[in-house]
């Protein structure tokens, strides 16, 4: 009796999680000066597992990454495979 409606209550929240949970991480770069850099920081990131969207911006010489389950060493990895620097991420 008591048993049940514990599974069904931790069986949705896996499924609520699993489907539906995503985070934002901005990561700071530095070494970008055009638009190229732009694209291939984009690229890079895109290819992340995990990895839904990506914004990366110039000016502000960061990345905003959303996506599920994101992993930090990977994210770094991956912009410096392109040749840049990670200086932060939040």
């Amino acid at each position: 009796r008591g048993l049940i409606p514990q599974l069904s209550t931790m069986h949705y929240a896996l499924i609520t999680v699993k489907g539906g949970f995503t985070m934002t991480k901005t990561i700071s770069i530095s070494g970008m000066m055009c638009m190229n850099c732009v694209k291939a920081v984009t690229e890079a990131l895109k290819n992340v597992d995990g990895v839904q969207a990506v914004e990366v911006s110039l000016e502000k010489k960061n990345a905003v990454v959303t996506g599920a389950a994101l992993n930090d060493a990977a994210l770094k990895e991956a912009v410096e495979d392109t040749g840049f620097d990670v200086t932060a991420i939040a």
